[in-house]
């Protein structure tokens, strides 16, 4: 009985998840209410840089929309691949693309240019092996200062079982990060896994009435430390 009860959870979870993560295609909605989302993301774990795309009915938490032909959208110039697992047309770059434009045309064959930047790097301090858990933590980053729209995260992973730490800044001029104490306690000791991301967002320069964001993203190489008392 109580297996069953699990499997009934587990299916009814599911039919919410994907009730959730409906899609359509752009011709079943008004042109000038899709909302866009432009992004340059490079991951320096694996030195490629992906161009994405995103479009939703009227804003962010909107029905995503998968692009009805003709209309389209490119990264410099080149057609971009629409992913149906996750919903957003990409293209891949090896290397660091730090710039690029877009070019979104509708069904109305009204046409949408928007430049996006990854304005800084960032990695982890060279001399960073050991994180202390008995006290509050500051650390200083490799890289420029924060600027406004811009903020870093960065994920903590000890040996416990779920517990995953998140820290984030987005104070302008920043230079270092604080991990608080209640939260390095939470880590289990030993072997640990620090990432961190960068990211700059704005309003998109040219958009419908629904408007949209260009995200610069930068993903620093990830870090092996000892978590220790």
């Amino acid at each position: 009985m109580k297996n069953l009860f699990i499997l009934i959870c587990l299916i009814t979870g599911t039919i919410l998840f994907l009730a959730n993560c409906q899609r359509e295609t752009s011709d079943n909605v008004n042109q000038d209410k899709i909302w866009t989302e432009y992004t340059l993301y490079y991951d320096a774990n694996q030195d490629i840089t992906y161009a994405r795309a995103v479009f939703k009915f009227s804003n962010a938490a909107g029905t995503l929309l998968e692009l009805k032909s003709p209309a389209e959208v490119r990264f410099e110039g080149e057609i971009m691949t629409y992913k149906p697992a996750l919903s957003y047309y990409e293209k891949q770059m090896t290397g660091f693309v730090d710039t690029g434009t877009f070019q979104y045309v509708d069904l109305d064959h009204d046409t949408f240019v928007n430049m996006v930047n990854i304005i800084s790097a960032i990695s982890f301090p060279w001399e960073l092996d050991t994180l202390p858990v008995t006290a509050a933590y500051e650390m200083f980053w490799i890289g420029d200062t924060l600027r406004k729209n811009e903020s870093v995260t960065v994920f903590i992973k000890g040996t416990k079982q779920n517990d995953l730490q998140t820290f984030v800044t987005n104070a302008v001029n920043a230079v270092s990060i604080i991990f608080p104490l209640n939260q390095l306690q939470k880590l289990g000791t030993g072997n640990g896994n620090m990432t961190m991301h960068r990211e700059y967002k704005v309003a998109v320069q040219q958009g419908t009435s629904a408007g949209g964001n260009r995200v610069g993203h930068y993903k620093a190489m990830d870090k092996k430390v000892i978590i220790g008392k």
